[in-house]
């Protein structure tokens, strides 16, 4: 059940006031600044046409059990920008959009900017553990981890609102986050191990994070 607070303060933006509109500006552009931010590395991506470049693209925006022995540990946090996969892009930033507006404006910029870092660097660490534990290496990369944690924070706050595609098609929203989360549930029919033990701590991560906010609901009661 969403708590009355988070309601009532979902239904206030946009309905006028200074200090409201203010945040909901501040809210807005931490979104579109973490979606361009993806955009940029994803066009360096695209730009790395050379040898040289692929390198040093691998090096510093994506993550692996080899980048940590080298001592390279802020690829935990750059990777979570990298998408080589276009479509991989697209999805991941769809869903940023249409599952985090409403929590950016639940827990403002700051909080929503730390619970997509936190989210990201979950996701990276709970894939570099599965690489350590099979020695199998792999570079990691991608805002799914990220966006995951946002997204089951939204399924759990708001399961019943409805989404409609392409204007047309009406879906709740724990049914369209629950495919959005399921894609890496896929990856690891595909063998792809590093996905679901990612995708397990994103969504663990947007979980604690509900838990904290009903916990301090309950606070001020």
């Amino acid at each position: 059940m969403v708590p009355n607070k988070f309601r009532t303060q979902r239904r206030s933006f946009g309905d006028g006031g200074e200090h409201r509109q203010s945040v909901f500006d501040s809210a807005d552009r931490v979104l579109f600044v973490l979606i361009g931010t993806n955009l940029v590395v994803t066009t360096l991506w695209s730009k790395a046409d050379t040898h040289l470049r692929k390198a040093m693209m691998v090096a510093f925006f994506t993550t692996s059990i080899v980048h940590l022995e080298k001592g390279n540990y802020h690829t935990v946090f750059t990777s979570m920008f990298s998408h080589v996969d276009l479509s991989q892009l697209f999805t991941n930033m769809l869903g940023l959009y249409f599952f985090g507006r409403d929590i950016s404006h639940i827990l403002g910029s700051k909080r929503f900017l730390g619970l997509y870092l936190a989210g990201g660097v979950l996701s990276s660490c709970a894939a570099l553990e599965e690489q350590m534990r099979s020695r199998r290496v792999s570079p990691n990369l991608g805002a799914n981890g990220a966006v995951n944690a946002i997204t089951a924070l939204s399924i759990l706050l708001y399961p019943h609102t409805t989404f409609r595609v392409f204007g047309i098609l009406p879906v709740r929203s724990w049914f369209a986050g629950s495919l959005f989360i399921g894609r890496d549930f896929f990856d690891w029919i595909g063998k792809n191990r590093d996905a679901l033990f990612a995708s397990l701590a994103s969504i663990g991560c947007g979980g604690l994070y509900y838990v904290s906010m009903l916990r301090n609901v309950r606070r001020l009661r």
